[in-house]
Order: structure tokens, then sequence, then C-alpha cells
């Protein structure tokens, strides 16, 4: 087997429906959230132990932590993913739990296995542009909490499944590439201002185009 795309919905599945036949990538509906994306994963990794993938990839769509202005619709790839919204949550600020006085891990590098698919040179070379993320179960409602994550956590990009993904791949030496059509700015709440049709089909062209650089 050579790859799986992973989409949380069957609205974002659809946007990557054709490049997965062209490319004859297996497709999952992985679930929204990190308990949905990590059980999915989980159990077709399990049933598939005696072919493993080349790679994962999640695609879906993300909210761009910026402000008014600041945002167009875009397709990032994440670099680096963290779990923003596990631990201790305060109005400002999050707080990571310990267990024996050791903190649980909740950043993930993903550049760290790129390069047993391709290298992050080829990738940057290509224009694919990178982002560091975060997944939350909560998605900002308000741009004060939006802001806080961005600060804390050093990140651009907010998701639900990201981080999730990321640690399954982990447990099984899959590398993951996540791409993130980038639709509104996180902590908007009025669709009417979101592009997520436009984002979409810029996440088909991106998709399909990485695909091409994997298999050429």
């Amino acid at each position: 087997m050579e790859v799986i795309i992973a989409s949380p919905t069957p609205m974002e599945f659809q946007a990557v429906e054709k490049a997965a036949e062209k490319y004859s990538c297996r497709h999952l509906i992985s679930g929204v959230g990190p308990a949905m994306t990590a059980h999915v994963l989980t159990r077709n990794l399990e049933a598939l132990r005696n072919s493993r993938p080349r790679a994962i990839l999640l695609c879906g769509i993300g909210g761009m932590y910026a402000k008014p202005g600041e945002f167009s619709p875009q397709v990032l790839l994440a670099e680096r993913e963290v779990f923003a919204d596990f631990g201790r949550c305060s109005e400002n600020a999050v707080s990571s739990l310990k267990i024996d006085g050791k903190a649980l891990e909740t950043a993930f590098d993903l550049q760290d296995s790129w390069y047993r698919v391709i290298s992050r040179d080829r990738i940057l070379s290509e224009d694919f542009r990178t982002a560091s993320m975060a997944t939350v179960s909560c998605a900002s409602a308000d741009m004060h909490r939006a802001d806080l994550i961005s600060r804390m956590f050093d990140v651009q990009v907010e998701n639900m499944e990201g981080a999730a993904a990321a640690m399954v791949c982990r447990f099984y030496d899959i590398p993951l590439f996540e791409f993130r059509a980038v639709s509104n700015i996180a902590g908007e709440t009025n669709h009417a201002k979101w592009h997520i049709h436009q984002a979409l089909d810029l996440l088909a062209s991106e998709v399909d185009r990485f695909l091409g650089l994997l298999y050429t």
C-alpha cells in the first residue's frame, strides 16, 4: 500500500476525492475531533499491519490565527502540531498536566519523518507553504481565545484533528503530511465571512500537486 488520505468529513473528502482516485490512494473519513481521529486511524492501521502505508495525508480545513485584513484562503502544510487545550484551562492560560512530575507529551514535529518520503527542501522548492498548527477539542469562538492559543503555542492555524493523527503516526512510525485549507479567521463565528468553497478548491489542487511529487 502506498498512501492513505484521511479527511475529517465527507465535505473535505469530496475536495480530494479525484486526487485520491488518480493516484490510487486509500481514503478514510477519519471523523471530527481528536478522539474520533485517533480511533479511526488506529483501527485502520491495525487492520493493515502487513501492508503499512508509505505515508498518511490528513486533508481538511482550518482557521487562521490572524487579524481581519491579514487573512486570505490558502493551503498550509503542518510542520508541527500541538494539543493546545489539553491540560488545565483557564480564561487566560493553558497549563500542562504532569504525571509523576513529568509533563505529558503534547507537541509533535512532523518534519522529522518526512525525509523517508520526500525531502523538506524539495517540498519548499515547490512552493508548498508550511506552518505550526494547534489542535483543539473546542474550536475558538472568540478572538480572545484564538489570540491566547496563538501566542502561547506559537502557532498559525487551528484545527481539531492534527495532533491526534500525529500521535498515531508516531506510534506506527508512519510519516504524516497534514494539509489545511485555511477558510476563515480562528475565532470568527460569522460564517458569511468564511471562504470554505474557495479553500477546498485550493486544497484539491495542492493535494493533487503534492501526490504528483510523491509518485514521480
